[in-house]
C-alpha cells in the first residue's frame, strides 16, 4: 500500500466514525446498524450499482435551506456584473429572490414546466454572468422547496451522502443529458448524427453505448422501464437498439419493458444485473409537473425492496439523481471548458457543465449524512461503473476526465457495511397531500422576499477533496493586474474568474491543473480601479479591490496554505512611505488593526475552524469598493465538516 493510499484508508475510516456519530443526531434516522465483518477497502464488495435518474430539478431548488450544504447560505456568492448578489435576479428592472413553493399553501408541487432548452440556458448563464434566468426562464425558476415540502428528499441527504458539487452535463434539456449517462457524450463533433444539444423526436444515433461495451464484455445489465417510460430511455434513440430483434441482448435488456415489480422481484431474489438502470413513469418521474412527493414514493418503493432484503443491500450502490435542472435556478457557476477544448464545444458554444443537480448515493458505505463537495457530472456515473466493471467508455473527453471525479470519493469502503435506515418518512401520505393541494391551492408566486431564504442550522460531515486550491493577485505597476493560481492536488482544480469593476467584464473559466499553475492578466482603466472574483469548488473564493495605479501604492497581501500543517497565514507588505493602518477580518478569529510602518511586511496567522478560513484586509478609513482583498475556502486534506449557516 502506497502512503497515499495509506492516508487515504485512514480518512476515511475516520470519517465513517464521524459520520456514524453525526447520524444518532438527525431526525428520522435510527442508527445504522454496522455488520461486524470486516471488508476490503475496495469495489469487490459490490456487486450491484443501481442507477435513477429523475427529471428536472436543480440544486438549490431542492436543496438550498437544508443544513450545511453550499446552498442559499454561501457566504460568498457570485457578484453581479451589475451589481449585488446573484440569488437576486433582475427582473423587469427590479430584482428577485428565490420565493417558496409551499407545498401546503400553495400548488407549488405541480408548478409548470420552466423552459429548459439550449437557448435559454444559454441566455440564463449569460457566458458565467448568471444574471438571466428570470428573463429567459421566467419567475418559477426562482422557486424552492424547504424540508416541510419534501420531506423524503431531505431525510435521503440526512442518511446518506449528498453531492453538493454534482452538475448535469449539457447546458440544456433532457436528453442530451441522458445521453451523457449511458454513453458519456452528446456527439458534441457532429461525427455520428450529432451534436445532440436539445430534445429530438425521432434520433437514430449511431454512436457507440456504455451498456454495449457492458455487453461485448460478458457483464450483466439491465434498464428496467414500464409501458410509460417518458421517453426517458436513451437507449431507445439510438439505430441498433432500435433494430435490435425481440430476443436479442439489446432488445431484451435495453428495450423490454416491464412492470414495476420486476425490479422487486429481482432484489428480493437477489438476481440483480451487475449495472441497472431504473426509468420513472411520467407522473412519477418529478418532472415539473408532476410533484416532487410522487416522485418520492417510486423512490421509496424501489429503496424499500432493499430495506427488506439486507443481503442484497450490503453489496449495492444506489444513485439517485437528475438529469438536468429543469429551467430551475441555481447559483453557482458550473466548471466550464477553456474555448475550444476538444468534444467540450458544439456551435462556438460550451456544452456544458450545466446548473447543479440533485445527487445522493445511497449505500451501506455512504450512510451517515455527510456531504461531498468534488465536482460531478454525470460522466462520473459512468466513470464509477469503470471502475467496478472494468470496463472502459472511451467518449468522455479527457477535459471532463481531468475535472470530474468518479464518485469513489462518496463512498467509505473501508469500513463494514451499514444497514438500512431504521426509519425514512412515509410518502403515501404526502402523494395524498401533493393531489390536495395542487386540485384546492393557489400557485406559487413571489411575495415580499427581501434576501436568501433562511436556512436550516447545523453542519455535516464534509469527505475529503482532491483539490489544494491558491489563488491571488499581483500588480505590476503598469495598470495590469495578474490573478495567479496554483493547485497542488491530485484533480483538476476549475474555476471561474469574473471582471466586476474598472476590468473586462467577460467570465474567464479556467482549469488549473494537478499540481499545476495558471495565470490570468487583466488591464485596469485609466484611474486603475479594478474588482474581480474568484470562484471554484467547496466555496472556493477571492476577491481582490483595489486600484493598480495607487499614487501611494496599496498595501500587497498575499495568502499562504500549508495543508500537511493545515495553517494559513496572511502576509501584509506596506510598500509606501508612510504607515498605512490594516484592518484583518478574521471570520474564525478575531478583528485586529494593524499599523504597518513604511516599505515594511509583516505575517500573521489566519485563524481555522473545521479547516475552513475567511479573512478579509481592508485599509482603515478608506470603504470596500476602494480597497478589499478577501479570501475564503478550506484547507483540504483529511475528514472535516462543512460549514454552518
Amino acid at each position: 500500500m502506497t502512503d497515499r493510499s495509506r492516508r487515504w484508508f485512514l480518512q476515511q475510516a475516520a470519517l465513517r466514525g464521524a459520520g456514524l456519530a453525526a447520524a444518532a443526531t438527525l431526525p428520522g434516522w435510527l442508527g445504522c446498524q454496522a455488520q461486524k465483518t470486516a471488508r476490503k477497502g475496495d469495489l469487490s464488495q459490490i456487486a450491484h450499482v443501481v442507477i435513477f435518474m429523475q427529471e428536472n430539478r436543480s440544486f438549490d431548488h431542492y436543496f438550498g435551506t437544508l443544513s450545511g450544504v453550499r446552498g442559499f447560505a454561501d457566504r460568498h456568492p457570485l457578484s453581479l456584473a451589475a451589481g449585488g448578489s446573484v440569488f437576486a435576479q433582475p427582473s423587469k428592472g427590479s430584482r428577485v429572490w428565490p420565493y417558496r413553493f409551499d407545498s401546503a399553501m400553495t400548488s407549488g408541487q405541480c408548478v409548470p414546466d420552466v423552459n429548459h432548452d439550449w437557448f435559454t440556458g444559454l441566455e440564463a448563464r449569460d457566458d458565467g454572468r448568471m444574471d438571466g434566468w428570470i428573463v429567459a426562464k421566467g419567475l418559477n425558476a426562482l422557486g424552492y422547496y424547504r424540508r416541510q415540502d419534501i420531506p423524503f428528499h431531505h431525510a435521503l441527504a440526512d442518511a446518506f451522502t449528498l453531492c453538493d458539487h454534482a452538475f448535469c452535463s449539457v447546458n440544456t434539456a433532457t436528453d442530451p443529458n441522458r445521453l451523457y449517462l449511458w454513453t458519456g457524450t452528446c456527439d458534441a463533433a457532429g461525427k455520428f448524427e450529432g451534436p445532440a444539444i436539445n430534445n429530438d423526436t425521432k434520433p437514430r444515433y449511431t454512436w457507440m453505448t456504455y451498456p454495449e461495451r457492458l455487453e461485448a464484455a460478458g457483464i450483466s445489465w439491465r434498464v428496467y422501464q414500464e409501458e410509460d417510460n417518458f421517453d426517458d430511455n436513451a437507449l431507445a434513440w439510438f439505430a441498433r437498439f432500435q433494430d435490435a430483434p425481440v430476443g436479442s441482448p439489446l432488445y431484451e435488456n435495453g428495450m423490454k419493458r416491464r412492470p414495476r415489480q420486476a425490479f422487486l422481484d429481482d432484489v428480493a431474489q437477489d438476481k440483480l444485473p451487475t449495472v441497472s438502470w431504473l426509468i420513472a413513469p411520467k407522473d412519477l418521474s418529478e418532472h415539473a409537473n408532476a410533484a416532487p412527493n410522487k416522485g418520492a414514493d417510486l423512490t421509496r418503493t424501489f429503496l424499500d425492496a432493499f430495506a427488506k432484503h439486507p443481503a442484497v443491500w450490503e453489496k449495492t450502490v444506489f444513485i439517485y439523481t437528475m438529469d438536468e435542472n429543469g429551467g430551475f435556478f441555481d447559483h453557482v457557476v458550473p466548471p466550464t471548458a477553456p474555448a475550444g477544448t476538444q468534444g467540450e464545444y458544439a456551435l462556438d458554444m460550451p456544452v456544458g457543465l450545466g446548473a447543479r443537480i440533485p445527487t445522493i448515493v445511497i449505500s451501506p458505505f455512504s450512510t451517515g449524512g455527510a456531504v461531498c463537495s468534488e465536482v460531478f457530472d454525470h460522466t462520473s456515473i459512468l466513470r464509477l461503473l469503470e471502475t467496478f466493471t472494468g470496463v472502459q467508455e472511451p467518449n468522455i473527453s479527457a477535459w471532463r476526465r481531468s475535472v470530474c471525479g468518479n464518485l469513489l470519493s462518496t463512498l467509505s469502503l473501508s469500513a463494514s457495511p451499514a444497514g438500512f435506515p431504521g426509519k425514512l418518512p412515509a410518502t403515501a401520505p404526502l402523494v395524498a397531500a401533493a393531489e390536495t393541494a395542487c386540485a384546492t391551492q393557489p400557485a406559487a408566486v413571489p411575495g415580499q422576499e427581501a434576501g436568501v431564504p433562511a436556512v436550516e442550522p447545523g453542519t455535516r460531515p464534509l469527505l475529503p477533496l482532491p483539490y489544494l486550491p491558491e489563488a491571488d493577485a499581483t500588480l505590476d505597476g503598469a495598470g495590469n493586474v495578474t490573478i495567479a493560481l496554483a493547485n497542488a492536488g491530485t484533480q483538476a482544480f476549475p474555476v471561474d474568474i469574473h471582471g466586476l469593476a474598472g476590468v473586462d467584464d467577460l467570465p474567464r473559466f479556467v482549469t488549473v491543473a494537478a499540481g499545476g499553475k495558471a495565470s490570468e492578466t487583466y488591464a485596469t482603466g485609466a484611474d486603475g480601479a479594478f474588482a474581480i472574483e474568484v470562484h471554484g469548488a467547496n466555496s472556493f473564493f477571492r476577491r481582490f479591490v483595489g486600484h493598480a495605479l495607487a499614487a501611494d501604492g496599496d498595501p500587497q497581501v498575499a495568502l499562504a496554505i500549508d495543508a500537511t500543517a493545515a495553517k494559513v497565514h496572511l502576509t501584509l507588505r506596506n510598500p509606501a512611505n508612510a504607515p498605512v493602518v490594516v484592518q484583518v477580518a478574521d471570520t474564525y478569529g478575531k478583528t485586529q488593526t494593524h499599523t504597518l510602518p513604511a516599505v515594511a511586511s509583516q505575517t500573521f496567522a489566519v485563524a481555522l475552524q473545521d479547516r475552513w478560513y475567511d479573512v478579509a484586509v481592508s485599509v482603515v478609513g478608506q470603504p470596500a469598493e476602494r480597497f478589499a482583498w478577501i479570501y475564503a475556502g478550506h484547507v483540504e486534506g483529511t475528514v472535516s465538516r462543512t460549514r454552518g449557516a
